[in-house]
């Protein structure tokens, strides 16, 4: 199924809370993440995907609420 709109304002209809961008052409679950590395976010099958050094700072605090807030 294809999909034509940006990434941001397709955030905005996801979970915000569930969702984050790593990179400009990527949404993820965080309930997906495995692990996050300096400039990589691993998901739990493996898959490797970029994370970009202007977006880290957010991605990353807003995957710690996440973690928190799923406790």
């Amino acid at each position: 199924y294809d999909l034509y709109m940006p990434l941001n304002e397709l955030h905005s209809k996801l979970s915000i809370d569930n969702f984050g961008i790593p990179h400009r052409s990527i949404i993820v679950n965080y309930a997906k993440i495995n692990l996050i590395k300096k400039d990589t976010v691993i998901l739990d099958r493996g898959i490797e995907l970029p994370l970009s050094k202007s977006k880290k700072s957010t991605f990353v605090k807003s995957f710690k609420n996440f973690l928190l807030e799923s406790r």
